[in-house]
């Protein structure tokens, strides 16, 4: 069970790390609906691995839950450019080329 415990904690710090990254990237005045999302998200995943770590309980269904929400956040980690990259200069201002 133990095993089982600290796969979730391993699971539950990809999405607060991915909740994060994503919180850095976004403006809370652009996409306030958005902003909200990741901040829940994150305080939640804490949240958890908090419950875990003084419980050891982990349910069968929460993570499964829980690698299906950090599936999503590797791929979303491999899909984003990195910040100053040419390609998100180019997403910024799409009239202009990079130099």
């Amino acid at each position: 069970m133990i095993f089982i415990a600290l796969l979730d904690i391993f699971l539950l710090s990809i999405i607060v790390l991915w909740s994060a990254d994503e919180l850095r990237q976004l403006h809370a005045t652009s996409s306030p609906l958005r902003s909200a999302l990741f901040y829940v998200l994150a305080i939640t995943a804490f949240g958890w691995i908090a419950h875990i770590v003084q419980t050891h309980v982990v349910t069968w269904w929460a993570l499964t839950l829980h690698t299906i929400v950090a599936t999503v956040a590797i791929f979303a980690f491999g899909t984003h450019p990195p910040h100053g990259s040419p390609r998100h200069e180019l997403d910024r201002h799409s009239s202009r080329r990079p130099v």
